[in-house]
């Protein structure tokens, strides 16, 4: 999980913030556009990504979302829904505990920090420039890409 390199100090404060929520199948845990006011991490079941209402992403168990409002104060950049028959149970955490967990150049921080700049939704096509082919398959050619002005490589 996101949090497998915090202190004990860190996890104390992270367990007096977290509030347990269970959701049921259909129910939507956070929608896009909206202000963002915690990070969530699912404990049980599954969740849709869902972007303009289109499925952009699947989540599971252990995964986490939330993390980009909460760095930078933007609202949401998508709905999540909850897709497992049997409901999920997703934990939320609030913006000043998570802010206090993070705030410490920690292994943690830094791989959210990461996170966040990996998936930037303001990253054009336009703005990657091909450095070659990495992989073939059925699904079709996986490139090696580097941002033009970051000049970061996916």
């Amino acid at each position: 999980c996101v949090f497998r390199h915090l202190t004990q100090k860190q996890l104390d404060v992270l367990g007096s913030g977290v509030m347990r929520q269970k959701y049921r199948k259909g129910e939507k845990v956070i929608t896009q556009g909206e202000n963002s006011t915690h990070f969530y991490v699912i404990v049980e079941g599954e969740v849709i990504v869902l972007v303009d209402g289109k499925i952009v992403r699947r989540l599971g168990r252990y995964s986490y979302f939330g993390e980009r409002a909460i760095l930078f104060g933007e609202p949401r950049a998508a709905t999540i829904e909850v897709t497992s028959f049997g409901g999920a149970e997703i934990w939320a955490l609030d913006r000043e505990t998570f802010r206090k967990v993070i705030r410490d150049e920690t292994l943690t921080a830094k791989q959210l920090r990461y996170r966040v700049w990996l998936q930037d939704p303001g990253i054009e096509l336009q703005d990657l420039k091909k450095l070659g082919v990495i992989g073939r398959g059925t699904s079709g050619v996986v490139h090696m890409v580097r941002h033009q002005s970051s000049g970061f490589t996916y």
